[in-house]
């Protein structure tokens, strides 16, 4: 076939998916006229051969196909990867000498201490048999001084031992660190075309595995005295190990998911078997109500796309041509922002934490939905904390909470009260108090929204209410067990608030 023609057909779009992506190269080549064959390099080893396309206007492609090839000698791998082999291969050598010079000294302390021992016995023999012991008396102290040497060289040379060891396993993770696919192998992509002679556009695609990408936002709170606003920024964190670089490419990120299959669900038999009755066995759980949003704005909003999308697929375009290295590590890239004011109150939830926590209630002003997922909290002082967003659609109402405020304590206590029976009924009542205790230590008064919760009774012989007598305010639980009081704290002074719950259960019920 003879001699390929090298061309340069760089990245320019990549399309990221759910855990795998789609890089579109696309270039200008010029072409001698009749049929060519050209060679693109640098290409990802992990691309798919199968997704493989090749498309250029007035050209007729032959065939295409990725070839791929081991870097067996060192100067065939990258740069970076050569020079850590080589560090690694200098440490190795030095690490193996330092424990030949170890085991030679420790053989010699080992050797002069025997001596010695051997020194000492003839000393004491020449004692006993009336001999002087002036010239064996001075071996001794040279032998003495051996031992001393050759102790004093084997603590040196483990620790250098150990100090060299320590750095070759630091080189190693920062070898495992930056290991990519290209590391151990080459990619090119082969054309054989058709076309007539001059400039042509050559568009080359395929999916490569190892890339994924996760959305991330950041919001960030300005309190200007009687007003706040918030403002969000979209982004999306991406992670890619292909073996090449995306450099100045236009990003897309999609949540469609080609991976997830659709299968019919598997029918299999029920059998209905008839028991006899006995106590009937009650649990308590817990029920987190999801929600996407607090509804739409007021005035006039953009069409919603409702709670659920419907599997509609969202595509979102990165705000400017991105670089992204084949490392495997985050990279953040900004999607998109918008500014929105919002309104501010001091939130209690002592039942899950026992703090006042700054709550802001904004509008969705944006033109691209908010995908579940983390957000960096940002105030004047810079990164406050961090929590989680679900799906919101435009022109929605949704809240995010900025963290405790350090001005406030809460304490919340529980008393169980003595069970009453009812003798005629059969029936047993269980009641406790719930006690929350606010404290303001700040200068100025404040306002914060107590919220607590009862239980839910899903079965007619377990009743569950509100004792009004003794609930501050005779407050009422809604539908979802959920009640609220707006405490308001003098500076520097405290508040407290009370709630009676009574659970009636049958005496046939077990569990509670």
């Amino acid at each position: 076939m003879g001699e390929r023609d090298v061309v340069n057909v760089p990245v320019v779009r990549v399309e990221l998916l759910e855990d795998r992506a789609v890089v579109t190269r696309r270039g200008a080549v010029i072409l001698p006229g009749g049929i060519v064959h050209l060679r693109v390099d640098g290409v990802a080893p992990v691309a798919s051969d199968k997704s493989l396309s090749v498309r250029g206007a007035e050209l007729h492609v032959h065939d295409a196909r990725v070839g791929r090839a081991w870097r067996v000698r060192l100067e065939d791998r990258p740069l970076e990867a050569r020079e850590l082999d080589t560090r690694l291969e200098v440490l190795d050598d030095e690490i193996e000498t330092l424990r030949e010079r170890l085991a030679a000294a420790e053989a010699e302390r080992d050797a002069s201490r025997t001596f010695a021992g051997m020194l000492v016995a003839e000393v004491a023999e020449d004692a006993g048999w009336g001999r002087p012991a002036g010239d064996r008396l001075a071996d001794l102290e040279a032998v003495s001084d051996r031992v001393r040497a050759s102790a004093q060289a084997i603590v040196d040379l483990r620790f250098t031992l150990e100090t060299r060891e320590e750095a070759r396993e630091r080189l190693r993770r920062r070898k495992a660190a930056h290991e990519r696919p290209s590391s151990h192998a080459a990619a090119w992509i082969d054309v054989d075309l058709e076309a007539e002679a001059g400039t042509h556009e050559l568009e080359i695609r395929y999916v490569v595995p190892g890339a994924c990408w996760r959305p991330y936002h950041r919001a960030t709170l300005r309190d200007e005295g009687n007003t706040a606003r918030v403002r969000i920024e979209g982004e999306a964190c991406v992670w890619q190990n292909t073996g090449e670089d995306w450099d100045a490419v236009e990003l897309v990120f999609s949540t469609e998911r080609p991976s997830r299959g659709h299968e019919p669900p598997v029918l299999t038999t029920e059998e209905l078997a008839v028991q006899r009755k006995s106590a009937v066995v009650v649990s308590a759980r817990e029920e987190k109500i999801e929600t996407t949003g607090l509804g739409s704005a007021p005035a006039g909003p953009p069409k919603l796309l409702g709670i659920d999308d419907g599997g509609q697929v969202q595509r979102l375009l990165a705000a400017a041509p991105t670089h992204v290295p084949s490392d495997g590590r985050p990279h953040r890239v900004p999607l998109f922002s918008f500014e929105s004011a919002a309104e501010l109150q001091l939130v209690c939830l002592a039942e899950l934490e026992p703090a006042v926590v700054l709550r802001t209630e904004l509008t969705h002003t944006g033109s691209h939905p908010l995908l579940a997922g983390p957000v960096d909290l940002l105030r004047d002082a810079g990164l406050c904390g961090r929590t989680r967003l679900m799906y919101v659609a435009p022109g929605e109402r949704f809240e995010l909470g900025f963290g405790p405020q350090g001005a406030f304590r809460v304490q919340r206590s529980i008393d169980d009260l003595e069970d009453e029976s009812s003798l005629l009924g059969g029936w047993v009542t269980q009641a406790h108090d719930v006690r929350v205790r606010l404290s303001n230590l700040d200068t100025t008064p404040a306002r914060v929204r107590v919220r607590e919760r009862v239980p839910v009774s899903e079965i007619d012989k377990v009743k569950i209410a509100v004792d009004a007598k003794h609930t501050t305010g005779g407050r009422m639980p809604d539908g979802d067990g959920m009640l609220e009081w707006d405490v308001e704290l003098a500076p520097l002074g405290r508040a407290d608030v009370r709630l009676r719950v009574a659970i009636k259960k049958s005496s046939d019920v077990a569990g509670l």
